[in-house]
């Protein structure tokens, strides 16, 4: 008994003290539960550069493509004569006229041919010229029926063949004159020499390629423009374009159009370029930027506002300070000007000049509450009428 009564006494101190830390605690948490509640409804703060803005008016189109330039005058010089090359006048790189020496090769048995058939054609001639004059002969005797006109007839017929041989000769000495003649090489046409292929005492056979020349003053871009985009390209139409390595732009204007198109749904479009002592070579590869016809009344968003997700794009409007996420079709691209033309499908549930984020969507994206911390710019497009 002498024990039981001072731990009761110690148990009432105990329980008033744990009573009021439980109604401490009660309370800290009924103050804490509006602050989270108000931190949880807190708009987050969006910079003017954040946000655009949908615009309606001309669209202004471009296609921008990738093709290669090659020269519209070029060819491979190759030997027509067997031999051996007494002369190669030029290199790799060199410029040269029409008509210039390029290569020569050494003429002394083309020269001999020309002497033997030279012979032989007046071997045929002097053998032809006896032949008519037995023929003339024979004539007379079968007036006066001194021979047959069988043997008249065999004499007639050597007659013949000895002209034949005679033309046989005369088309074999051309021909070996020709060949004297395809000795020398000379350029068809002003150009550069691209390739050169032989050198002097080499021995090469007929249709050997000796050079590649190629005239660098008119190029051709060759560009394989979609099915969809050919409607607004025509002839004459103003090409520019860039080349890696050259600060400056190019251009030149479309020369032709392919009738059909290939495999991949595109047409080939080939652009006239003028490059008299201009520094573009053949085989460059060049960037380039076609206009296209302006579609009219047309919305367009920042390219920055759209999205990608699972194979759709979307874009946030921000409408009376919360993100709104809606899903778009995208129909044209302008990379000049960073706009995109939304497709006139979804264009009713649009409206001109709606605020759209240019930034991932904080928070949880659709319905988060946003506030604009000043106005934001105006993104659209520079008026260039």
């Amino acid at each position: 008994m002498k024990l039981a009564l001072p731990s009761r006494r110690l148990a009432v101190p105990l329980l008033i003290v744990l009573v009021v830390a439980a109604g401490g605690l009660l309370l800290t948490d009924e103050q804490s539960a509006p602050q989270a509640g108000a931190s949880a409804s807190a708009p987050l703060e969006l910079a003017a550069a954040d946000v655009g803005r949908i615009t309606r008016g001309p669209f202004a189109r471009q296609l921008e493509l990738a093709g290669e330039l090659r020269p519209v005058r070029q060819t491979t010089l190759t030997a027509q004569v067997e031999g051996e090359l007494q002369t190669v006048a030029v290199r790799a790189g060199e410029a040269v006229s029409a008509g210039q020496l390029l290569a020569r090769f050494s003429p002394r048995d083309l020269a001999q041919r020309v002497a033997v058939q030279e012979a032989q054609l007046a071997k045929s001639r002097e053998q032809l010229q006896q032949q008519q004059k037995v023929e003339a002969r024979n004539r007379q005797l079968l007036a006066q029926r001194f021979i047959s006109q069988n043997a008249y007839d065999a004499t007639q017929s050597e007659t013949a063949v000895l002209a034949a041989a005679l033309q046989a000769s005369q088309a074999e000495l051309a021909l070996a004159r020709q060949a004297l003649g395809n000795a020398t090489i000379s350029a068809p046409f002003a150009g550069v020499i691209a390739e050169r292929a032989v050198e002097p005492g080499q021995h090469v056979g007929s249709n050997t390629l000796l050079f590649t020349l190629v005239d660098l003053s008119e190029l051709e871009l060759t560009l394989q423009v979609p099915v969809r985009a050919l409607a607004g390209i025509t002839p004459g139409q103003t090409v520019h374009f860039r080349v890696e390595g050259y600060a400056q732009e190019f251009s030149g204007s479309v020369a032709r159009i392919a009738p059909q198109a290939d495999a991949s749904r595109s047409v080939p479009v080939y652009v006239r370029v003028d490059n008299r002592n201009g520094p573009l070579r053949g085989g460059m590869y060049a960037q380039a930027r076609l206009d296209l016809a302006a579609l009219p009344d047309t919305l367009s968003v920042p390219q920055a506002a759209v999205r990608e997700e699972q194979g759709a794009s979307f874009i946030h409007l921000v409408e009376n300070g919360v993100l709104r996420k809606r899903t778009v079709r995208i129909s044209e691209r302008n990379p000049a000007s960073g706009m995109l033309a939304i497709a006139p499908a979804d264009s009713g549930a649009l409206a001109a000049n709606s605020l759209v984020l240019l930034i991932a969507a904080p928070g949880r994206g659709d319905g988060q509450a946003v506030r604009l911390a000043a106005s934001p710019p105006d993104t659209r497009p520079p008026d260039t009428r």
